[in-house]
């Protein structure tokens, strides 16, 4: 399979892993998507990850140690395999919007069947999953200032590192309100607007 966007080296680590994958998993294997940076075009060589999702029939414990057995070689160290099977798919776009629809946004199949193109999204459980991040952001932000004071620790620190889960977020509260971007700079420019913050 030919990846344009990937050099040689990723491109071989890929098709390696894909090869071991399918074997190994045999026929509960249904497919094999590329999602996150490396399909959206924003893959760094040096930090990114490769998120490969595995898409099986049925997910049971021996497909777990398989997946880890394969995974623990150095060769696959940057791959993050993420395994669900078909009924968890589809029945769990109520409690991860916000994971499926960035899924969505840039995935490539790499093989099988492609089980992301006709999930749908409600709108509620979208609204539903921002306030619940958004919340547990804060508990998390007010724990590590309590816990910081006593050790005179600079809460930018902390703040810095939650910038990119927070800008999914907040990406996804844009799409609550028609609008939309994607770099992080952009994101956060549209929101202090929309909110005027």
């Amino acid at each position: 399979m030919e990846m344009k966007e990937l050099d040689l080296g990723t491109q071989k680590v890929v098709n390696n892993f894909i090869g071991q994958i399918r074997q190994s998993l045999g026929e509960n294997l249904k497919s094999i998507i590329l999602y996150g940076s490396l399909a959206s075009g924003q893959h760094h060589k040096k930090y990114s990850d490769i998120n490969i999702l595995l898409i099986l029939d049925k997910f049971n414990m021996q497909a777990l140690v398989t997946i880890a057995d394969i995974k623990r070689r150095t060769q696959f160290a940057r791959i993050e395999p993420l395994a669900l099977d078909v009924s968890y798919v589809r029945t769990s776009t109520d409690t991860f919007p916000i994971e499926f629809l960035d899924m969505q946004e840039s995935y490539s199949v790499l093989w099988g069947e492609d089980y992301l193109k006709d999930l749908r999204i409600n709108f509620k459980n979208l609204s539903h999953q921002c306030e619940w991040e958004l919340k547990s952001k804060i508990i998390q932000m007010q724990r590590f200032y309590i816990n910081a004071r006593k050790r005179n620790k600079p809460i930018s620190d902390f703040l810095i590192k939650m910038v990119p889960s927070l800008c999914v977020v907040l990406k996804n509260i844009l799409r609550l309100k028609n609008d939309e971007a994607n770099d992080r700079n952009e994101i956060l420019e549209k929101m202090s607007k929309l909110f005027k913050i």
